[in-house]
Order: C-alpha cells, then structure tokens, then sequence
C-alpha cells in the first residue's frame, strides 16, 4: 500500500525485482550465483555489456549507442532498469 500514485520499486517482492532484472542473485564473492535464472543471466550479462560500452567510451552515452547499436532511448532505459553508475570517471 501507498500513499503516491507510483510504488517505488524496492517495495515490491524480491522475485518480481529478480525476474524483471532490478536485482540480481550473487554469491558471496560477487558472482552470479550458480542457481542464477535465465532473468538474471541475461540481465547481468547485458548490464556488463552496456558499462563495457561506457568505460571505452569514457561515458560518453552518444558513443555508446554506436557501439552498442542500439537507440539513446533504449540505452537510457537498460541504465536505468540496470542500476548502473553513469558518473564520468573522476567526477564527484
């Protein structure tokens, strides 16, 4: 229950997080856990995929689409659903 007209997403329940890629099963290291849905697998493996993109572009999110070749828009999305930091490196 709230009080707004939109649930923020870290109350919904941890298999709806999962499924849709917000949160991501890891083990104690960090990894993937080995009991990883295929959700999660995809998911992370795009997420690696989209900050690869950026680190060699220097965050540059135009030159990362052309890389990617994919739409501004969609990489904006995959950022946000993807929970990834898209600081320029030594930026405060």
């Amino acid at each position: 229950m709230t009080t707004t007209s939109t649930v923020p997403a870290h109350v919904l329940p941890d298999n709806l997080q999962q499924a849709s890629g917000m949160r991501i099963s890891r083990d104690s290291s960090g990894m993937l856990a080995p009991d990883a849905s295929l959700f999660e697998g995809v998911a992370d493996f795009e997420r690696r995929k989209i900050i690869e993109a950026l680190e060699r572009v220097n965050y540059s999110q135009t030159e990362a689409v052309e890389l990617l070749r994919i739409p501004l828009s969609t990489l904006n999305q995959k950022i946000k659903r993807r929970s990834i930091d898209v600081k320029r490196k030594g930026a405060s």
